[in-house]
């Protein structure tokens, strides 16, 4: 895990229940492009391990594609519906199992997630998402998923109980409180780390970019509340519930951003600062 503080464990293996939820993630694309560019293929290798590792607890899988609102509503509906299906072939090519994906569809320019104002804004909203649904249903029971820890993690007895650890690459899509398809290794390997060290209470801290000097904290596109950084920990606090660590182990909170790790300049920048940290408060 590539953090302040970053230490080594030996390897091992454990297993997690899952119960019934979801995961989302996205890929972007090119103006008027439906073939994946490289960076969405980059995003969409790091899913691969974990589409695979936990293919026996998959209900489905679907695929939705999404234009901005330049253009026709016909020509979008279309290259959406081709942005989507392209998606699905990567994923089948790559060892994702066919009869998982259920439903691909394209949306076209409906369901924009802001008002296109910007070629950002624009370049979010050209996208397809995966949404994931896990299953505990009598024909999918909970499903033991053995999780191969990378070698890279968090040597509990190396951290101070009081002191922060800075996860640099666990961070988020812009405005918003959802994950980027890179950021679930490490969330694997702190969840790992949770499960190591069952001593070990924590508090996630949530951070953002962008904030102006009479702002306390982002708005979070999705919710429409002024408490960003407070859904981006609380998204973390959800993964590891979800993923079998109980809740009177971890807290979480916000501090907006009053603590950048870079001064933002790029775009890579902003991204380091969408992030969260981990207070170790004992264990």
């Amino acid at each position: 895990m590539k953090a302040i503080l970053t230490f080594f464990l030996l390897g091992w293996f454990t297993s997690v229940c899952f119960s019934q939820s979801t995961q989302k993630f996205k890929v972007n694309f090119d103006f008027n492009a439906v073939e994946l560019n490289t960076d969405a293929k980059d995003q969409l290798n790091n899913l691969i391990p974990f589409f695979i590792r936990l293919n026996s607890s998959f209900e489905k899988i679907k695929i939705s594609g999404y234009c901005d609102f330049i253009g026709s509503d016909l020509c979008n509906k279309g290259i959406s519906i081709k942005r989507a299906a392209n998606v699905k072939q990567y994923l089948i090519s790559k060892g994702v199992g066919d009869s998982l994906i259920k439903k691909v569809t394209g949306y076209g320019k409906t369901h924009p997630l802001n008002d296109n104002g910007d070629s950002v804004k624009r370049l979010q909203n050209r996208r397809v998402e995966i949404l994931v649904s896990f299953s505990d249903s009598p024909d999918h029971p909970h499903s033991a998923v053995t999780l191969v820890p990378k070698k890279e993690t968090i040597d509990i007895n190396k951290v101070a109980v009081n002191s922060t650890v800075i996860f640099e690459n666990i961070n988020f899509y812009d405005e918003s409180h959802h994950v980027l398809p890179k950021s679930y290794p490490y969330l694997e390997e702190l969840l790992n780390t949770m499960m190591e060290n069952k001593n070990l209470k924590i508090e996630i801290q949530g951070h953002v970019c962008c904030i102006l000097p009479f702002e306390v904290d982002g708005i979070d596109r999705e919710t429409q509340t002024p408490d960003l950084s407070v859904q981006r920990a609380k998204e973390v606090y959800s993964y590891l519930v979800q993923h079998g660590i109980e809740k009177e182990r971890l807290s979480y909170r916000g501090f907006g951003g009053k603590y950048p790790l870079v001064k933002e300049l790029t775009e890579d920048d902003r991204t380091k600062n969408r992030r969260v940290g981990i207070k170790i408060l004992s264990k």
